[in-house]
């Protein structure tokens, strides 16, 4: 949230500066990295913004204590394979880095601060060696990170199929994100097992891909979606039992409610799909709608609109519920 609302700050900044006006800009909220352990990484997404009614480039760079720590990447460089010590930003627009935070294997306990920073060379040339560059204007966010020797493993699956109604014959998908909240590294496997009318019809394991780095601590991170095919099934309603393990032991257990061959309304998907396997906050988002759509038809009402039709397609609709 706080992100949507620096973008909706910023955009009302850039509409009111002089045209003769320049300025860096980056979110600056603090970047805090609570008990993460020695030899690991942590990531973490920078915004910029350039103000400027032409494109510039900005330096890239590190301070203090965890000034050796810190290493920038593009934003879609995935596996963080090709370090930058500079960024181009287009005239008026953002740009978003990734900044990878490696906590070295000889670190003792304790916490330890600095800054990152996106900084504009004055001659226009930025160097490595940053002894030599004139700065002329520069912004940081805090950094913190409190080093421990104590694991914690703490991840959070989630699931969502690219459809809910799957032709026969297509196959299910289904995207698999991992929420790693522990201090450690992790790879976990998936079990999926498919099932109709009570009875298992498919059961396999899928390793955590090979090539993919693991997931970081305290960083999100989406692989490749498991699918099964679904030629010869028979039309009707399934579902998915998803079952995270790690080193062999269960940590986590979800089901996804999803047909085949049906193309109209699956009540059971769309609350998944709405609530995020969460019934509750379906509902709420259900009852969010209702109150949403009475507000509007009290409005139109004391506009003297005809809202005859508009009550009996809402009646209708409020039946299927």
């Amino acid at each position: 949230m706080n992100k949507y609302i620096f973008f909706v700050v910023s955009l009302l900044i850039l509409g009111a500066l002089p045209s003769n006006i320049f300025a860096i800009g980056m979110m600056t909220q603090p970047i805090v990295i609570k008990d993460i352990l020695r030899g690991q990484e942590s990531v973490t997404t920078l915004t910029l913004l350039n103000s400027e009614t032409k494109e510039v480039t900005y330096g890239l760079k590190s301070e203090g204590q965890i000034t050796s720590w810190v290493t920038f990447y593009k934003i879609d460089d995935k596996n963080l394979q090709n370090p930058i010590t500079e960024i181009k930003m287009p005239a008026k627009g953002f740009v978003s880095v990734k900044a990878k935070f490696t906590v070295p294997k000889d670190s003792p306990n304790g916490s330890y601060t600095g800054q990152v920073l996106a900084f504009l060379a004055s001659s226009g040339d930025i160097k490595n060696d940053e002894a030599s560059v004139s700065v002329s204007q520069e912004i940081g966010r805090k950094v913190t990170i409190t080093v421990t020797d104590k694991e914690t493993v703490q991840f959070k699956a989630t699931f969502i199929p690219t459809t809910y109604d799957v032709q026969q014959g297509k196959p299910l998908k289904i995207r698999v994100s991992y929420d790693n909240q522990g201090n450690v590294a992790v790879r976990p496997d998936l079990q999926l097992k498919i099932l109709k009318d009570g009875t298992t019809i498919y059961n396999a394991i899928f390793p955590y891909p090979e090539g993919e780095d693991a997931v970081r601590a305290l960083d999100i991170k989406e692989i490749a979606p498991i699918e099964w095919q679904t030629s010869g099934q028979a039309k009707g309603n399934y579902k998915a039992e998803l079952t995270v393990s790690l080193n062999g032991q269960e940590v986590q257990k979800e089901n996804v409610s999803f047909s085949i061959g049906y193309f109209g309304f699956n009540f059971l998907g769309a609350m998944s799909f709405l609530g995020g396997n969460d019934a509750s906050r379906a509902w709420l988002f259900i009852g969010t709608i209702f109150v949403v759509l009475l507000i509007a038809l009290s409005i139109l009402k004391k506009r003297g609109f005809n809202l005859e039709k508009a009550r009996v397609i809402f009646s209708s609709f409020r039946k299927l519920f």
